[in-house]
């Protein structure tokens, strides 16, 4: 993460991979090595961090509904929590989950999605020479799910 770092006398950012030149295939040849593998959640989300992370993209949200259902329940629980206590709260500015899970909106953000990747897909180069996190990796679209979330971290928890 290039794009990680912070000017606060208290705060020192280490990045180990990066000091050992160990870039993300790496990282991920490391994982496959030892046998832990990459982490299943990376099948449907851009980032690790937090199961309910507000800076997820509609995309992912609904992942977390086909693939980890427990933890969609509880997401929603805690929507349903602060409505039932007179507080507006949604996971996704203006959208309950409730309306994500609908059919016709599944539908709607899938499409949408496939349409980004297919924008992204013929604006590859393009992206790599604008976005200096991105130069010299090999740049595989559908892993990289957001290209602006590949090298940043959470504001909030640095994950």
């Amino acid at each position: 993460r290039e794009g990680h770092q912070s000017k606060h006398e208290n705060y020192t950012v280490k990045l180990p991979f990066m000091d050992d030149k160990i870039d993300r295939k790496g990282v991920y040849d490391l994982l496959d090595n030892t046998g832990l593998g990459v982490p299943e959640y990376y099948q449907w989300r851009s980032r690790s961090g937090c199961t309910f992370c507000f800076f997820q993209r509609r995309i992912e949200w609904i992942g977390l509904m086909e693939n980890n259902p427990s933890a969609w329940d509880h997401a929603k629980s805690l929507e349903k929590q602060a409505t039932d206590n007179a507080s507006a709260f949604t996971w996704i500015k203006d959208m309950p989950l409730t309306e994500l899970e609908k059919p016709e909106m599944i539908a709607k953000v899938k499409e949408q999605h496939k349409k980004q990747i297919e924008k992204l897909k013929k604006n590859k180069q393009k992206i790599q020479q604008n976005n200096p996190f991105l130069k010299g990796e090999d740049l595989n679209i559908e892993e990289n799910l957001a290209l602006d979330d590949v090298s940043s971290s959470c504001l909030i928890c640095h994950k």
